[in-house]
């Protein structure tokens, strides 16, 4: 006998559902018949996090944090040195960044360059393979 499984609107868009989420299915006798109370519990906590994980983000893309503004009296030497190494790791990402988009760009412009010529190439062999079988077929009709 069938049963039907209900299916739980899950609090989040749909096009944001995940997979993993089988127990949005209230089927008691599909997936819950072999589990204990405690592996229950355990499903419940991940869709807790995931709900919490998806509140603090934006259709799936996480928000980024609210900086903490370091109140004057806690700015001491350690903190201004922090945040000299802390621009300067920032600087070198960004620039490295900046360096492989470049390098990207390069190899799709030689790539999209090599691709054009490769096409021009096959319609000329194409062209010269229909010219080769018109002479062909024009030679080799038997005389009447």
């Amino acid at each position: 006998m069938h049963t039907t499984a209900s299916y739980i609107q899950p609090p989040y868009p749909s096009f944001l559902s995940y997979t993993h989420n089988h127990h949005y299915f209230n089927d008691s006798t599909s997936y819950n018949s072999g589990l204990d109370l405690s592996s229950n519990k355990q499903i419940q906590s991940d869709n807790e996090d995931d709900n919490q994980s998806l509140s603090s983000s934006l259709n799936g893309i996480p928000v980024k944090k609210r900086s903490r503004t370091v109140p004057p009296e806690e700015k001491d030497d350690v903190y201004y040195q922090k945040r000299a190494r802390n621009n300067e790791s920032a600087k070198r990402s960004r620039d490295s960044r900046r360096i492989k988009e470049e390098k990207i760009q390069e190899r799709v412009n030689i790539l999209q360059y090599e691709n054009t010529r490769l096409s021009m190439e096959n319609e000329n062999i194409r062209y010269q393979i229909s010219q080769l079988r018109a002479l062909y077929s024009r030679i080799s009709k038997p005389l009447q």
